[in-house]
């Protein structure tokens, strides 16, 4: 219903303006010409109307949407970080993020192509978005790269949230013959930080924490 909200409102105002005109044929006497001429002009609303209302719902949905992925960018994340802390607030609930990095992706790039890249990008966020929950907002962050953001009562740690994606892209991994999986660092609100800044940097920290860990063959601690 949101991509229609422009085209909905000007279909109001169109509605609103056409009772005016209905008002004015049937209250009077009109000539034929002045009648076919204000059926011209109310016929004309409402395609200028139309169009007006697509472009806005056009403007608003890029404005806030990822055009490869089709999640929201992080425009949108920092448009709507500021109501989830509100409503954590009053429901004294945490919000936990989850900053996700695809593992090697410029060497998926390199020997596959770039269409399998955004396939990658493309089934990484289709795993997020398949299992999403109530209230949970997911974020193409820039290049490989997603924000998940969960609110709850008590933190989430970051493997059951590679777990959640890897069980996802692991028939990718067979079919193309590549290893595909993500690192992922989370941050907690209000524990970690107070902005969304202060919890992205805290994520990407603990991120590198775990891809150093794994490089060096030690079991990765929960995030």
């Amino acid at each position: 219903m949101k991509q229609y909200t422009g085209r909905l409102l000007l279909s109001f105002l169109f509605l609103a303006h056409s009772l005016i005109w209905i008002y004015y044929l049937y209250i009077g006497n009109h000539s034929k010409k002045m009648d076919i001429f204000v059926m011209f002009v109310t016929y004309f609303s409402l395609v200028i109307f139309w169009y007006m209302g697509k472009k806005y719902d056009e403007y608003k949905f890029f404005s806030e949407k990822d055009y490869l992925t089709n999640s929201y960018n992080r425009r949108f994340l920092y448009k709507i970080f500021p109501k989830m802390v509100k409503k954590s607030r009053r429901s004294q609930e945490k919000i936990n993020l989850f900053l996700l990095d695809v593992d090697n992706f410029k060497d998926i790039n390199d020997t596959k192509g770039h269409k399998y890249g955004d396939l990658t990008l493309k089934s990484i966020c289709a795993s997020l978005v398949s299992k999403k929950g109530k209230g949970e907002v997911v974020v193409r962050w820039g290049g490989d790269e997603f924000v998940l953001l969960i609110p709850c009562t008590e933190k989430i740690e970051s493997h059951k949230v590679i777990k959640r994606i890897s069980n996802h892209i692991h028939p990718l991994s067979k079919k193309w013959g590549i290893d595909l999986s993500v690192s992922v660092g989370s941050a907690v609100y209000p524990d970690d930080g107070k902005s969304l800044d202060e919890l992205i940097q805290k994520a990407d920290q603990n991120m590198y924490h775990y891809k150093f860990q794994l490089k060096y063959g030690k079991s990765p601690l929960p995030l």
